[in-house]
Order: C-alpha cells, then sequence, then structure tokens
C-alpha cells in the first residue's frame, strides 16, 4: 500500500521534518515493471504555507525502461505548524509578586505589577516571530485583606498561548491616630479644682472602637466601652485613663490622660453681733443675713466658699 501522510508535526517551517518522506530507493522498492525491467524513481519537494501551517509535498516520477511513466504521478506530504507557546528566555526569571502592601484596598498601589510591554521583553517565541501580550487584573478581599492579581496572556503569532500571573497584596496596617479631650478641653496634665467628676472623650481619625482602662496598663481588666468616659470619683488625688482605640482591622493605638483633682472647700462664718458689723465681704450689715457668700483661696490653691451666718 501507499504510505500514508505524516501530519500534525510540531515545528516551524524552517525546522520542517521531511526524515519520514520515503526517498526513491524505497519508492522504487514499491513498484515492478510488466516486462520484468528496471524501474527509476525521481522526486521533487514543494514546500506551502508558513510556520503557522505548512506542507511539504514530495512528488515521484516512476517510469520504466521504456519512459513509460506512473500518472498521475503518486505523492506524499508531511505537514505541521508551530503549535508551541511563547517560553521565558533563557535569561530571565519571573518577577517575585509584591507583599505587605500597608495601603486601604482604595489605595492598592499596583504601579510596581510589570506592564504589558515588561513582560513582553521576557518572552521568545521557537520560531523568532513577534509575541503580543495583553493582561486583565482581578481584586479580591477588603480593607483588611487585599489581593490584586494581573494576568498576563503570552501569544505568538500561530495563537499559541501561554499565562502567568504577578500580583500586590497588602492590607490596612496603620493605627488609628487618637486623642482624648476633656470636655472644656483641659489639657492631659493639668490640676483641677472641682467638686465633680471630669467627663473624658477619645476621637480618632477613623471608625474605631474605644476600651478604656485605669492607669496606663491595657493588660488588664478594662473598665468601660465606648468613646465617652465619666470617671467615678472627684477625690483629690492623681488619675490616669487609658484608652486603647482598635479599627475595623485590628489595628490599634493608646494615649492616656492624667490629671490632679484639688478640691474646692466651703466654710460657715457665723457672726454674733448686736449692731451693724461689717463682713471680710466690706459689706456692712444691719441685720441678720445668711446668704452672702465670699470667695478665699484654700491652701491647695482652689476655692474656698465662705458663707455669712
Amino acid at each position: 500500500t501507499w504510505p500514508s501522510n505524516i501530519t500534525e508535526q510540531n515545528n516551524c517551517l524552517s525546522d520542517a521534518d521531511t526524515a519520514d518522506l520515503k526517498d526513491n530507493s524505497e519508492i522504487k522498492a514499491l513498484y515492478e515493471d510488466n516486462c520484468g525491467g528496471d524501474v527509476t524513481v525521481t522526486s521533487v519537494d514543494a514546500i506551502t504555507g508558513d510556520d503557522c501551517g505548512w506542507t511539504v509535498t514530495r512528488t515521484y516520477t516512476i517510469k520504466d525502461a521504456c519512459n513509460n511513466t506512473v500518472t498521475p504521478a503518486p505523492i506524499m506530504s508531511v505537514s505541521g505548524s508551530d503549535q508551541t507557546a511563547p517560553a521565558l528566555k533563557a535569561t530571565v526569571t519571573w518577577p517575585s509578586n509584591i507583599t505587605e502592601q500597608n495601603n486601604c484596598l482604595s489605595d492598592a498601589d499596583t504601579s510596581d505589577l510589570k506592564d504589558n510591554r515588561e513582560i513582553k521583553a521576557l518572552y521568545e517565541d521557537n520560531c523568532g516571530g513577534d509575541v503580543t501580550v495583553t493582561s486583565v487584573d482581578e481584586i479580591i478581599g477588603n480593607d483588611c485583606g487585599w489581593v490584586v492579581t494581573r494576568t498576563y496572556t503570552i501569544t505568538d503569532a500561530c495563537g499559541n498561548d501561554v499565562t502567568n500571573t504577578m500580583s500586590v497584596s497588602g492590607g490596612d496596617q496603620s493605627a488609628p491616630v487618637v486623642t482624648i479631650a476633656e470636655a472644656s478641653q483641659i489639657a492631659s496634665g493639668s490640676s483641677l479644682c472641682m467638686n465633680t467628676a471630669l467627663s473624658l472623650t477619645a476621637s480618632a481619625n477613623e471608625y474605631v472602637t474605644y476600651t478604656w482602662y485605669e492607669g496606663t496598663d491595657i493588660s488588664g481588666t478594662s473598665i468601660h466601652e465606648g468613646a465617652t468616659y465619666v470617671p467615678s470619683t472627684a477625690l483629690a488625688g492623681t488619675y490616669t485613663y487609658t484608652v486603647q482605640a482598635t479599627d475595623s482591622c485590628g489595628n490599634t493605638s493608646t494615649v492616656s490622660y492624667t490629671y490632679t483633682v484639688k478640691r474646692i472647700t466651703t466654710g460657715i462664718d457665723t457672726i454674733v453681733a448686736c449692731d451693724t458689723y461689717t463682713w471680710i465681704d466690706g459689706i456692712t450689715y444691719t441685720s441678720s443675713n445668711n446668704t452672702a457668700t465670699y470667695t478665699l483661696t484654700n491652701a491647695a490653691g482652689c476655692d474656698s466658699i465662705v458663707t455669712l451666718h
């Protein structure tokens, strides 16, 4: 039987392998002359197509001694194409992913992901042709942890392609900025003359939850949850409270507020007089009075309010 054609060879046109096409001696062995004479075989190859699809057709001319020729001339062919995707050049390595970026998702920085032009420079085609690169980004996650994955498709002139990815990942790693203010905007460290407790209010530059602690040690039991804390005591002494602010990604920061309470004192000055009298306020009284007051300064430097009786 006549040999079958050879198909689906994976080669560039310049590398077309015709080794399995029968040579003239092999074809001669297939024929005989009806007169018992010698048979001669010649052949010629014709090449059509390009790297993406080519055929080498070998046409055989078979004659006997009387120049009788087999018609139509028998043929055998080998066909193939470039079926190999582009590959990384031997001298390069694929770029590493970028991790631990400190950004919210909306601020994800993809500037260090390679662009199509840079990826193209890393690849070569086995047939020496041009390659093209396209890419698409996929974003997953949220502010606390996100990944931007860029998928590259590298394609040669024959449509053979390979895909590869590069990613950048990160999350919000920034602690909130938190402050504490007393209702009257009294600075931490102040000495206060008061008879009632302060109202301390924490605020931050982003949405957070607040946890309050007595003193500066936040490893113990908390005393309050919420932005505003009203200490339960107004006794004289020095007090420190610490608030820990925690954002939605678990980033925390703390700030402490210290103040010293000095007590306002009160007293009664009982005056017994049969006539008019002049009190410490410089006013001369002609009758009993138990509503007049006068403010002095006590030993703590706070008001000492004296009421006349």
